[in-house]
């Protein structure tokens, strides 16, 4: 609440003006001519500076990501990776909502960490 008012986005008023195609129409483009896995929404690198936490920043950046994801691109569901040493991270995205779903492993990617959790949210109103 703190911060809302320095944050531009609600839920009335679009995000950003984009001239380039409508997520919904780049997710169709790329999931066709891909053999992969379907694209998904995937919040990732947040970090709040150390003299500004405890602020809400970090709630408010997984909002605007969730809202985002759900409101502007018709996503259902927004996912995550988190080192589950990181307890501030790891409290902030459960009281959040995002539910860990017990997968771990050691990527070469982890930065030192032992482990990384994956979590997923599901978004919408069945999700408040």
């Amino acid at each position: 609440r703190r911060l809302a008012r320095f944050f531009p986005f609600d839920d009335s008023s679009p995000v950003a003006t984009n001239t380039m195609a409508a997520p919904s129409e780049a997710k169709t483009e790329v999931t066709n001519k891909s053999k992969s896995a379907p694209l998904r929404p995937y919040l990732c690198n947040l970090c709040v500076s150390p003299l500004l936490r405890s602020l809400g920043i970090g709630r408010a950046l997984c909002r605007i990501v969730e809202a985002i994801s759900h409101k502007k691109w018709e996503y259902s569901h927004l996912y995550l990776h988190v080192d589950p040493d990181n307890v501030a991270a790891v409290s902030l995205y459960e009281k959040e909502g995002f539910v860990d779903v017990g997968r771990r492993w050691n990527a070469s990617w982890n930065g030192g960490a032992n482990e990384i959790g994956y979590y997923v949210k599901r978004l919408g109103k069945e999700s408040k």
